[in-house]
């Protein structure tokens, strides 16, 4: 025990110097409780960009130092054979210690004000309101509170993007965009941040009451789809953007074939459009749940890059022309409801 205590002051007199004379680090260090057990090494992953670093195990303990970056989450993976577990902090020009034993690890924070502390007591209230929440759902707006105060107090570091995530729950475009600006300019480069303005912008240009975007998708047999095959033709057309695993897309097969028995004709059609799937399990679906209008089989991701949606099921209706009508709200008996006021 006097060797790691001894190893663990080296350390942090290692965590002083490197915060006063030279650019700021953080210092990991890690203790194996049962040394010949030990890994040759463990994993470090920087959150962001996903790179890796090896660090080596010698006599059951490791040290390594990070720059400071208090903009970012790394990680450390520790192997147990065909487990691993994974342990996240930020690097706060702190010391962060692990005690590895086999049936878990304790993580350790010095000094005391880290914002690797205050995430721990984040952390801490999710899991405490979580059990609240059974049985009291309006506490969760306590949550919004505690990560709306995380993003007041912390613009510039990564406990205020952890903030800022949670707080936009549920939020319109424009009041996710407004709460964002109260980020640093560091972390509004983040690439979630960046992905979702560009998705908003992109809505913006495929808005309601704006002509279709056209895109195309390569059949199994070698012919190619068209989405202006079907929309701009004359009629109104219900497409469908959807995925064979994607348990709520499947739900909404009933209101969608009830909607397809009632209108199809001259004035009404409606397109699945497969996306994010294997044609194979397309196919299988579409025999399995009964579909019967047209599917556009391997469009991927296109659809959604070019009308800025991430998420399934999808469902717009297009006019006549090719006016994009609606492209939120199409869900359930809203989808009988909504082409009623258009083609009854």
């Amino acid at each position: 025990m006097k060797k790691l205590n001894l190893f663990i002051l080296a350390a942090l007199l290692l965590a002083g110097v490197a915060c006063s004379k030279k650019a700021p680090q953080t210092i990991l260090v890690g203790h194996y409780d049962d040394a010949t057990k030990a890994p040759a090494s463990v994993t470090l992953v920087q959150g962001d960009s996903q790179e890796d670093t090896t660090v080596t195990v010698e006599n059951g303990s490791f040290t390594y130092e990070i720059a400071q970056d208090k903009t970012s989450m790394y990680y450390l993976i520790f192997d147990y054979g065909d487990q691993s577990r994974e342990e996240g902090f930020i690097p706060d020009c702190d010391t962060v210690r692990y005690e590895i034993r086999a049936e878990g690890n304790d993580e350790y924070f010095s000094p005391e004000a880290t914002l690797n502390n205050d995430m721990k007591d984040f952390i801490a209230f999710q899991e405490e309101l979580r059990v609240r929440v059974q049985e009291d759902p309006g506490c969760y707006s306590e949550l919004i509170e505690y990560a709306n105060k995380l993003l007041e107090d912390n613009p510039d570091n990564f406990l205020g993007y952890i903030g800022f995530l949670f707080a936009s729950q549920g939020l319109s475009d424009d009041e996710w965009l407004t709460l964002s600006e109260k980020l640093s300019p560091e972390i509004q480069e983040k690439r979630y941040i960046q992905a979702h303005k560009k998705d908003f912008e992109v809505k913006k240009q495929t808005a309601v009451g704006t002509m279709f975007k056209d895109f195309e998708a390569e059949q199994p047999d070698g012919t190619v789809k068209h989405l202006s095959d079907y929309v701009g033709k004359g009629k109104y057309v219900l497409v469908d953007f959807w995925a064979s695993w994607c348990g709520p897309c499947i739900r909404e097969t009933p209101y969608i074939r009830a909607a397809y028995d009632k209108y199809h004709g001259d004035r009404f059609d409606v397109l699945g459009v497969a996306v994010s799937d294997e044609p194979e399990n397309t196919l299988k679906a579409i025999q399995d749940h009964g579909i019967v209008w047209d599917v556009m089989l391997n469009a991927q991701q296109a659809p959604g890059d070019l009308y800025g949606f991430s998420t399934i099921p999808t469902i717009f209706l297009f006019g006549p022309d090719g006016t994009l009508l609606v492209r939120d709200g199409l869900r359930g008996d809203a989808i009988m409801e909504i082409l009623a006021k258009y083609l009854d």
